[in-house]
């Protein structure tokens, strides 16, 4: 991302459809070594001592834990060049045993300990963070409680910040009806850009026409051949803050946090995403995932009353400048929905191999559609599992039918969407013919009038095993989903988007009593 940022013509998160591809290759982002969307083999290593958080090491700190994420720093005292191995460990509370979770090198950006001195001077000083954006597959148990650790072998020693606490209880969707936006700190208007975790092929860098990771203008995948979009950078094409390797931009005007509850909410509420995309512009009022304000009489209107939230997105009301033109002619996506550490205290559902499934249940009705229906008014309904050191996500296109399938970098920290997903899209249709889905309720909302309301049953095994299986052609997963271990569902999101160069558009959708259901 940097000062060439200027105007859309294409979609976003929605859009991944429009140009999908499968291959995936080696990728780098962020200034360091890249990682895959797969888990690699646990390495069998002796466990650490069981003395932890003394004699530390002296140059490392693991910074930061969460419910899906790691990351800190570690470097040899005055040596910018040596890029240390890192790793991560926990102690199940359950049984006091140590878990091995990965090893990874500390080469990504980390400029805040590159300004303290302690890893030398130059240019690679600023190069020594670690990032693990997903656990692995032994972590994610159902109500697992885990002190992690980092661990650096050769010395024996651990690095300062060991022990916090993370945990996997099973808690389902949040029952208020509060609603905030993304960053839990609502003054936030510089978020981090760190790696980028899918592989890029090199799309148009080399001249093919892969475009997986999509250009994306939800995303940090990004490449348009005329200016201003050219965010070709030396971090192998990925939107990064780096401010030693390209210049940073400054923080955006505003943050447009927002929440309808009576003070800032800290658990218990369902999240807003709020992009115009290209997200990651500055000609955006406010950071990715929350471009622009909420209920001021601009583009995006929420609101929530007896469980059902109702979204707005309105193109006539596209900022202009003091000349009356346009200022960014995006594409306004809006979602409201749960996930897991952003409203969520655990997962939203463990969905068994066998037995009972979790079914999603809900009602739509369309409440606007103004203006031309091409480029689309889309509704899609995103339901994300984690499994294979990474995110997991099936996108149910109610509206504007497409199957499809892409890999989406969201490299925006502390973002819920880090690090982005595997997007396998399908088709209402295809839901329909092709995925033998038991005790469904599903429809298309193309060309259903304004104000009719369907009724929505979705199984959650049943739309994860469609794609396990092969069932739709083109879908699949880069990792196999383990056949004998719970499926972690991690978020949903019920969603609306326009498309760009659109400035009549008017569109308003009311989704009702989101509940998850066993049968």
């Amino acid at each position: 991302m940097n000062a060439m940022i200027g105007r859309d013509w294409r979609s976003g998160l929605w859009a991944v459809w429009l140009a999908a591809a499968v291959t995936i290759s080696g990728c780098g982002g962020g200034g360091g070594s890249s990682t895959t969307g797969n888990t690699p083999a646990p390495i069998q290593q002796p466990a650490p001592p069981g003395t932890v958080n003394t004699n530390l090491f002296p140059s490392g700190s693991l910074d930061a834990v969460d419910q899906k994420a790691a990351r800190g720093w570690a470097c040899y005292p005055g040596d910018p060049a040596s890029k240390l191995s890192v790793e991560l460990w926990a102690i199940d509370a359950s049984t006091g045993e140590w878990v091995y979770i990965t090893a990874t090198t500390a080469d990504k950006q980390q400029t805040d300990v590159g300004r303290t001195g302690v890893c030398g001077s130059g240019l690679e000083s600023n190069y020594h963070g670690f990032e693990l954006a997903i656990y692995p597959d032994n972590i994610l148990n159902r109500d697992k409680n885990y002190s992690v650790y980092a661990y650096f072998r050769p010395t024996g020693q651990f690095l300062a910040g060991g022990g916090r606490v993370v945990a996997f209880p099973e808690s389902g969707l949040p029952s208020s009806g509060y609603w905030r936006t993304d960053f839990d700190d609502p003054s936030l208007r510089s978020p981090a850009l760190l790696s980028c975790v899918w592989p890029f092929f090199g799309a148009n860098q080399r001249g093919d026409t892969d475009n997986d990771p999509l250009w994306l203008y939800a995303g940090a995948t990004l490449y348009e051949s005329s200016p201003p979009l050219q965010f070709v950078t030396p971090s192998n094409w990925c939107i990064t803050f780096d401010p030693v390797r390209a210049n940073p931009p400054s923080p955006w005007a505003e943050s447009n946090s927002a929440t309808n509850a009576p003070s800032w909410p800290t658990d218990n509420f369902w999240v807003v995403s709020a992009n115009n995309e290209p997200a990651y512009s500055q000609l955006n009022s406010g950071p990715p995932n929350q471009s622009m304000p909420l209920n001021a009489g601009a583009v995006y209107s929420v609101s929530a009353t007896d469980g059902a939230f109702v979204l707005g997105a309105d193109n006539t009301r596209t900022p202009r400048d003091t000349q009356g033109n346009v200022v960014l002619d995006g594409t306004p996506f809006l979602a409201i929905g749960a996930e897991m550490g952003r409203g969520s205290a655990g997962a939203l559902a463990f969905v068994d191999p066998g037995g009972s499934d979790s079914y999603l249940e809900f009602s739509a009705t369309k409440n606007l559609e103004i203006g031309t229906i091409k480029p689309y008014h889309a509704m899609v309904v995103f339901i994300e599992g984690m499994w294979g050191g990474a995110k997991r996500t099936i996108g149910v296109t109610l509206q504007e039918q497409s199957s499809s399938r892409s890999h989406w970098n969201w490299n925006v920290y502390p973002s819920f969407y880090y690090p982005g997903a595997e997007i396998n899209f399908i088709s209402v249709d295809d839901l329909v013919s092709r995925c033998n889905l038991q005790n469904a309720s599903v429809q298309k909302m193309d060309g259903v009038p304004v104000g009719v309301t369907l009724n929505y049953s979705f199984p959650l095994r049943g739309l994860f095993q469609c794609v396990d299986n092969g069932l739709v052609s083109g879908l699949a997963w880069t990792a196999a989903r383990p056949s004998g271990q719970p499926l972690l569902i991690s978020g949903i999101h019920l969603s609306i988007e326009q498309g760009p160069y659109r400035p009549d558009n008017v569109m308003q959708v009311t989704y009702s009593v989101p509940r998850l259901v066993k049968k």
